[in-house]
């Protein structure tokens, strides 16, 4: 069976119709076949969709970006807090060890940082 993504949307108008059939004495095997989706997939719609209304679906929407990017923003700073431990071990009395440091960081950790946030957010450690 090919694998297709459903929207929020789409998921609440076939559970109504689903909810439907089962009231008319249809089993969760015909409906979900009918959707052309498996039970499981069904019983998570259900679990996950089942007492949310039409404008519910957007709010849920926003919440998981806020969510996502939120968790980027802790990723982030477990980032900076990880970099500071690793200046804060080092000896950086003199200018040219500080630079050393700054540019070794700076080829460690860059692979780290997500594109998206470099552009917006271009922190770097000051240590003069």
């Amino acid at each position: 069976m090919k694998s297709k993504r459903h929207t929020p949307e789409q998921v609440l108008k076939k559970i109504a119709e689903g909810d439907k059939m089962l009231n008319e004495g249809a089993t969760v095997s015909e409906v979900a076949r009918s959707f052309g989706v498996t039970e499981t997939t069904w019983h998570r719609w259900k679990s996950t969709y089942g007492g949310i209304k039409g404008n519910d679906v957007k709010r849920l929407k926003e919440l998981e970006s806020e969510n996502r990017r939120l968790k980027g923003i802790v990723a982030d700073q477990a980032l900076d807090i990880a970099m500071l431990k690793e200046v804060a071990q080092g000896n950086l009395l003199f200018p040219n060890r500080r630079r050393i440091v700054v540019r070794e960081l700076q080829v460690r950790f860059s692979g780290f940082r997500k594109k998206s946030l470099q552009g917006s957010r271009s922190k770097s450690i000051s240590t003069t």
